[in-house]
């Protein structure tokens, strides 16, 4: 099957249009925020909220070039550098967790387009799936809970679980060591340059998911291809990838448990 013009292979060159042998994976590794859950508008307003509280403001442009899909302590410490605030680090981070935690408590969880469809796609196959998020615990299993997403993922690491967020390589590291897996058996679904850096520092496979790339984020990005939604990665995954089974499809009435 050709490749859909919304998927453009990155990294990977093909002489033959024929296919000698493909490459098998057992296990996907989901980012969550911007991949499977359309929560930046819900990130952008805790992290305006807070500089609001000092009579600042965070426009919205700014926000989405310089702060999305980077690291919480980062972004926190980015914030009170440019606004000069009047908040130690350590109090900025909790401010925001708490809010955060409120927003998805009380805020509509809405899917990106499809998530679900390639969710219940590949837990039917029997492929492993993996949440890697730098979401806290508490923020996961609301969301799951709320967005009907409990007992899909085997194993979840959050940023509770490592001592470097994204894009360090640990958060998926640490994933493919859980699995006991090898890096090869792994593919990790991205949104963000950060994710994509962190899969890529890592050793493992990534494919990108963005629906409008700039040339700036083609340029930048380390991916194996670049889809422009759920159905395209599905699609290239299918295209590219045998899936072994591992230990058959995960029971959906089970709970998943962030790792500790």
């Amino acid at each position: 099957m050709p490749f859909s013009a919304a998927i453009i292979n990155l990294n990977c060159f093909t002489a033959s249009p024929i296919k000698l042998q493909m490459k098998t994976a057992k296990a996907l590794l989901f980012d969550l925020d911007g991949t499977l859950i359309d929560s930046e508008n819900s990130h952008y307003r805790c992290w305006n909220a807070l500089v609001t509280l000092f009579g600042h403001n965070l426009p919205h442009d700014v926000y989405m070039a310089s702060y999305s899909g980077v690291a919480l302590a980062i972004n926190a410490q980015r914030l009170i550098d440019e606004f000069s605030l009047d908040i130690s680090l350590k109090d900025m981070i909790a401010k925001r967790e708490e809010l955060m935690l409120e927003t998805f408590r009380t805020d509509d969880i809405v899917h990106m387009p499809y998530a679900l469809g390639i969710i219940n796609h590949f837990n039917a196959l029997g492929v492993q799936l993996v949440l890697v998020t730098s979401s806290s615990a508490d923020e996961v299993a609301v969301i799951l809970e709320r967005a009907n997403l409990m007992g899909y993922f085997g194993l979840i690491i959050t940023r509770d679980d490592v001592s470097n967020a994204k894009p360090h390589p640990e958060p998926y590291l640490k994933a493919v060591e859980k699995l006991g897996l090898t890096k090869e058996e792994c593919i990790v679904i991205e949104d963000t340059l950060t994710g994509v850096d962190s899969a890529t520092n890592a050793g493992i496979a990534c494919v990108a998911v963005h629906p409008d790339p700039t040339d700036e984020f083609k340029a930048a990005c380390r991916a194996d291809a670049l889809c422009n939604g759920l159905r395209e990665v599905q699609r290239y995954l299918e295209d590219e990838y045998s899936f072994g089974v591992v230990s058959g499809t995960v029971d959906r009435a089970a709970v998943a448990v962030p790792v500790n």
